[in-house]
């Protein structure tokens, strides 16, 4: 049996929409847990602060006052406004009682699903159970713990998940980087230019055989030899230009400067790409590679090198291996520089392959100089950033109003780089603060309570060790009594 292949680009594909799945379904959990504590009346927020201060063990052991005290700590606090305007808002008393209610019925409530046949007579009897208004008065601080530790227990499986989440995407991080440094290595390449070495020396065999040549296979090798080679060199983006010359410069010039035309290039790259296996916005994250990666000289172009690749995808042939090869390295060739993956010489060697390209269009220069709106010098361009520019301004300022912070000279008259540092921290230092306003005096209640619990716990050991019984006998040192 033969050894699968492994694809190293569909590996992390899958492992990608493992990790998505993943955080959809923890989303869903977290939400549900939410709702269900919000329709209680319990604050998600606070139940996380008291709750990761506590364990199972500990909210069991705490003293009937101090688990009543927790349990109301957790409540969605009302203010004096809330309770005028909500005058059904239940005593903390009455509360508690309907949390504990709940909590009893769902404990004592038979699954619908079990056949009563099968029940034993253990089962049986517990069906039969003491109606809750008969248990609360005695049971009632029993109940509490039980309601805490039961609310504990959503955080655990909560936690749990969370940790999973985290751990698949950190998987998913690693192979991405292991591939990428692979991709990207001296020896990667080297590996390369030895499968060329190896598949000609395969050809020069078949064409000595006389008796056995096979031009099929031949020519099969071949061309598995120039995708290879064509990958190395990046050379398959500029062929057409290399073969055709000013025609093929004049038709992608023609069709990047006409809407409807280049319009239906993208349509046609959205759906190639996506049949090969790549989100159909990936072009999204690749704007602006001439600003951002060329000397200024190729500003002009901003954008076409982008233009050139979707176009050549646009046109692939979707069943064909070298085709799919030649989309997987150049998204590959273009991530690697916008993430920072290249080592100093394979980054100068892409960029010097898109500045081959680029020269193709010398003699439009001055055409895309003058209508390429997108290059960061065009009026266009210029009056498009100061209108974003503005509207960022606005709408930080804006933000910051609404959250009930003074709008200083100060703030309005800052550089927009010095204003979103200073946002930033303003809406964390206001973010702090909802915290701490929602968490309330729960941290102080932890604190002493936490004392209080130890010092006692210590104190019950020390009682022990002073209360034995029966003196404990000394031994001699074979290990037996003296």
């Amino acid at each position: 049996m033969s050894e699968k292949k492994i694809n190293p680009h569909q590996d992390y594909k899958v492992m990608v929409d493992m990790v998505k799945e993943a955080e959809e379904q923890l989303n869903i959990y977290r939400d549900i847990v939410k709702n269900s504590y919000e329709a209680d009346n319990i604050s998600f927020g606070r139940s996380k602060f008291l709750f990761d201060a506590y364990t199972q063990e500990e909210l069991r052991k705490m003293d009937d006052e101090v688990a009543e005290e927790a349990l109301l700590k957790i409540r969605i606090p009302f203010g004096p406004m809330d309770m005028k305007n909500v005058p059904d808002i239940e005593s903390d008393e009455n509360w508690i009682k309907d949390i504990c209610s709940q909590h009893y019925e769902s404990k004592n409530t038979i699954d619908e699903n079990l056949d009563p046949e099968n029940l034993s007579d253990h089962d049986e009897k517990e069906i039969d159970v003491v109606p809750f208004e008969e248990v609360y008065p005695t049971e009632k601080f029993n109940l509490i713990r039980e309601v805490l530790v039961k609310l504990k227990e959503d955080f655990i499986s909560l936690e749990e998940s969370e940790n999973n989440v985290k751990e698949l995407k950190d998987e998913t991080e690693k192979v991405l980087n292991e591939y990428s440094n692979y991709m990207c290595s001296p020896e990667y390449e080297q590996k390369q230019i030895e499968n060329i070495k190896r598949l000609n020396e395969r050809i020069v065999s078949l064409r000595e055989d006389k008796e056995k040549m096979n031009t099929f296979e031949i020519n099969k090798i071949q061309k598995k030899i120039d995708t290879l080679e064509k990958i190395i060199n990046g050379s398959f983006i500029t062929e057409r230009l290399d073969k055709l010359g000013t025609k093929e410069v004049e038709s992608i010039v023609k069709t990047y400067f006409n809407n409807n035309k280049s319009a239906y290039i993208i349509e046609r790259f959205k759906n190639k790409i996506e049949k090969v296996g790549f989100n159909s916005s990936t072009y999204r994250f690749f704007f602006n590679i001439e600003e951002k990666y060329l000397p200024e000289e190729y500003h002009v172009y901003n954008n076409l090198y982008l233009f050139i690749v979707m176009r050549f995808i646009a046109y692939i042939n979707i069943n064909d291996d070298a085709d799919r090869s030649y989309v997987r390295s150049i998204v590959s060739s273009i991530s690697k520089l916008i993430y920072e993956k290249y080592n100093d010489t394979n980054k100068e060697k892409f960029i010097n392959s898109i500045k081959k390209c680029l020269d193709y269009f010398e003699d439009y220069k001055e055409r895309f100089e003058k209508d390429n709106i997108l290059h960061p010098n065009h009026p266009r361009r210029i009056e498009r950033d100061e209108k974003k520019k503005k509207e960022e301004r606005a709408i930080m300022l804006k933000t910051l109003e609404l959250n009930k912070y003074p709008i200083t000279k100060e703030l309005t008259n800052m550089d927009l780089d010095d204003l979103k540092k200073e946002y930033t921290r303003i809406l964390d230092e206001i973010e702090n603060s909802k915290k701490d306003k929602e968490i309330g005096d729960i941290n102080e209640f932890i604190q002493k309570n936490k004392k209080v619990q130890t010092s006692s716990f210590y104190s019950e050991i020390k009682k022990h060790e002073s209360d034995d019984e029966e003196p404990k006998e000394e031994l001699c040192d074979d290990g037996e009594p003296i």
